[in-house]
Parts: C-alpha cells; sequence; structure tokens
C-alpha cells in the first residue's frame, strides 16, 4: 500500500484541506472503488489498467482493513451517489521528509513479493523501543499494512528484543535505514540455504509454513488482541464505564474483536463468568476489588478486551494500549489486572503532579 501523499501526489487523491483530508478525484477510480466495495469486477478492464488500477486496489484494501463490510456498502452507495460530498479523514503521522525513503522501501518489497519464493532478507532498523538503537536483523517479509498513522511491515525472524531467536515483529517503514551509506537500498535477500546464518538456518526449518502465509495471518494476529506488536504476550482486562458515559460514546461502538460487554445479574454470576474468561486464576484480593466495585456500581457497562503486553505487565503494555485507555480518561475504571490498573494509576498521578504543581 502507497503512502496517501503519494496518490496525492500522482493524482489519484487530491487534499481537501492541509492534513490527512483526501478525497478520491478521478471519475474512473470512483466507478472502480464501488466495484471493488461491491464485488463486482465485470467492468474493471473498461476503467483502468496498470498503475492506475494497482494504486485503486491500494485504497480499497485499506478500506477493507477499517471497516465493516456493512459500513462498505454504505460508504459505497454514498461515494457513488455524491462522489462530491464525502471525504475520508485519515490520520498520518509520515513526515514529507520520509514519504520518498518510504516509497523506496515498499518498491523493493514488492519487487521481493514478485518473486515465486519469498526469501529472508537482511535489513537495518532504527527501533524507538531500544532508544534509538540501531539493528541488524534477518527476517521473513510477511506482508504491510496500515494501522491508524502508519505503514508497517510485518515479519518473521529476529528482532530488536530478540536478536538470536525467531518472533514475530511489527516495523514502522519510516525507521528503516540503507544497508550501506550513500545507497536506497533497504534489502538483501538470502537465500534459503546460507549456512553462514544461523536466523537463516532456524527459519528454514520452518520455510514450508512461512511460505503460505500473507497479510490474512496477521490480521488474524491483530484480531486477536489489541496492539500491533503481535510479539507480546495477551492478556485480558476488565473495565468499567459509568453509565451515562457508556450510553453516549460506548455502547453500539466497535472499538476491537474482543471488546466485549460482560452482562451483569448478580455478583456471583458476573465472577463467574469473568473467571471463565480471563483463564487465569484470579487472585483474592483482586477478586474483592472486583465484587467491591461491580456491587457498588450495578448499573454501570462492563466490559472485557484482550491486549498486547510485555514481560513486565502492566509497565511493558504496548502504546496504543495505554494511548486507548488514556482517550477514556476517568470514564474508564480498570478493574482487572492488577498491574494496569496499577500502571494507569500511576500514569494519572503523574500527570496531576505536573499540573498541581502550578498552583
Amino acid at each position: 500500500m502507497l503512502p496517501f501523499p503519494i496518490l496525492v501526489e500522482r493524482g489519484f487523491l487530491k487534499i481537501v484541506k492541509r492534513g490527512s483530508y483526501v478525497q478520491y478525484d478521478e471519475a474512473y477510480i470512483q466507478k472502480l472503488f464501488h466495484q471493488l466495495i461491491s464485488n463486482d469486477s465485470s467492468n474493471h478492464d473498461n476503467i483502468g489498467t496498470g498503475d492506475q488500477l494497482s494504486h485503486v486496489y491500494d485504497i480499497a484494501n485499506i478500506l477493507y482493513q477499517e471497516f465493516e463490510t456493512d459500513t462498505l456498502s454504505l460508504i459505497s452507495d454514498l461515494f457513488k451517489d455524491n462522489p462530491l460530498r464525502f471525504f475520508l479523514k485519515l490520520e498520518n503521522i509520515v513526515s514529507k521528509e520520509n514519504v520518498d525513503k518510504i516509497e523506496d522501501v515498499i518498491v523493493e518489497l514488492k519487487s521481493i513479493w514478485k518473486d515465486s519464493e519469498i526469501k529472508p532478507v537482511k535489513i537495518r532498523y532504527k527501533s524507538a523501543s531500544k532508544g534509538g538503537k540501531v539493528f541488524a536483523l534477518v527476517i521473513y517479509p510477511i506482508c504491510a499494512f496500515y494501522n491508524k498513522r502508519i505503514i508497517y511491515l510485518a515479519g518473521y525472524g529476529s528482532s530488536p528484543h530478540n536478536q538470536q531467536g525467531l518472533d514475530y515483529n511489527i516495523y514502522r517503514l519510516d525507521r528503516f535505514l540503507p544497508l550501506s551509506d550513500g545507497k536506497k537500498q533497504y534489502y538483501q535477500s538470502l537465500e534459503w540455504n546460507d549456512n553462514s546464518s544461523d536466523i537463516v538456518q532456524k527459519l528454514s526449518k520452518e520455510k514450508d509454513e512461512l511460505l503460505k502465509w500473507n497479510s490474512e495471518h496477521i490480521y488474524k494476529q491483530l484480531s486477536q488482541a489489541l496492539g500491533v506488536d503481535i510479539h507480546r504476550q495477551i492478556k485480558t482486562m476488565l473495565l468499567r464505564f459509568p453509565e451515562e458515559f457508556h450510553k453516549g460514546y460506548i455502547e453500539g461502538s466497535k472499538r476491537h474483536e474482543t471488546f466485549k460487554r460482560l452482562e451483569f445479574q448478580n455478583i456471583n454470576q458476573f465472577l463467574t463468568e469473568f473467571k471463565r474468561i480471563v483463564e487465569v486464576e484470579i487472585r483474592p484480593e483482586e477478586e474483592e476489588l472486583i465484587r467491591k466495585i461491580v456491587t457498588k456500581h450495578p448499573q454501570d457497562a462492563y466490559y472485557t478486551m484482550r491486549y498486547r503486553h510485555g514481560q513486565e505487565g502492566g509497565y511493558d503494555v504496548e502504546f496504543d494500549v495505554v494511548m486507548r485507555l488514556r482517550a477514556w480518561g476517568h470514564n474508564a475504571e480498570i478493574l482487572h489486572p492488577a498491574d494496569l490498573r496499577q500502571r494507569m494509576k500511576e500514569d494519572y498521578e503523574r500527570a496531576w503532579n505536573i499540573y498541581h504543581c502550578l498552583n
């Protein structure tokens, strides 16, 4: 998928307002977009070919990832009948300086994926989570995907957090570095029988399975829990939303595939159902906290959601998860797990100290 600024430069999208407001521009894109959404491929050849068709598929693929099928149908009807009365507001944090680099990275990726047998590749990556340290890694490139603000590459192999073993990892395309100074080469293909690389030898043992993996495989991984760092472990959180806030902002909305309401009839039924969902032993003090809060606020709404976390529990939670919780602010209370509840408590205490010290 190409970054939106590139699509704008090539005339396939136009900026409605400086920033991330974009609108489809060409008549053949409007018609093809409708056909793609409605799965009608009978007239594709009459609308666009080559790069035109490729770019429209890029746009449609992004939408398929972002919306439910029923929503896509509604968007299709609105877009078809009112092409000048519809636009998408998309958040994009790619700086103008990085657009050309990302395009170079994507061009190389597309070349690698054209091969009949995809090979492992060597990359250089600057990791923000490791303080900007640069790593030389060997990975099997599975697919690229756009998530909220930027394009990522999903790979399997060595990673900044596991340099000698094999694991999934997600790489931001704007953090790739050339393999050598002065050259715009971001990948080096490696043969499956390369005995000089321990990582390739390990990957080769899983070669038959790896060659089957594609975007569907990664999409399923992302659907398992909130967060894009699919190498992290999964936990289940329990959230409380005040009744009025729930009615106005949460009820009827989709936050993640695993975001589900836990109905309250009585406290014993509630705890039994939660224990079945969470699938881990709940300590007595944690159960007592849940019992106390739910009994005090039976009219409120309670939800469970699976999320990604690291080795250090609440102090090693993916940033996207923390941002989601911060966005709800005081309107969401974490009842479980205890480490995530403590993490958010300390976050709010630090924020309070920042503002309180000014008084």
